[in-house]
């Protein structure tokens, strides 16, 4: 069975080697692109043989600028595509990507919680006695 990364912590299988390559991939893409590199030239320099982890890699470190400028700061995507030299449609997919990753999970701790009783199903954890006395 294939080895799958879900985000910036990688799964289970993954050993040190590939989680070094991963962090040091990381950082030097921030070092580039925060010393005004665009992004696409940025991820160019790194050195990762594995395409599949570079992929992983590339598709995290947008994610987390869409994260860090859109969420935190509240710039418009216009605005950080232009620094970045890339396509506003490139930021808006990752953004799509990101929302739609949250709602996957969040439907998932929501089961899970059901599942072993953290929640009554109807949102309230705890149980009923609980709403409305928060």
């Amino acid at each position: 069975m294939a080895k799958e990364w879900t985000g910036i912590v990688a799964e289970d299988g993954y050993d040190d080697d590939e989680n070094r390559i991963y962090d040091e991939a990381m950082t030097a893409i921030k070092a580039a692109v925060d010393g005004g590199m665009g992004f696409d030239e940025a991820c160019s320099a790194i050195k990762v043989e594995n395409e599949e982890l570079r992929k992983i890699i590339i598709d995290d470190y947008l994610k987390i600028l869409v994260a860090e400028m859109h969420f935190n700061r509240g710039e418009a995507l216009e605005e950080i595509a232009g620094p970045l030299k890339i396509p506003v449609a490139r930021l808006e997919q990752a953004k799509a990507e990101m929302i739609k990753q949250v709602a996957e999970e969040s439907v998932e701790v929501y089961r899970r919680s059901v599942e072993s009783g953290e929640s009554d199903g109807f949102g309230a954890i705890g149980g009923p006695e609980t709403v409305g006395n928060a």
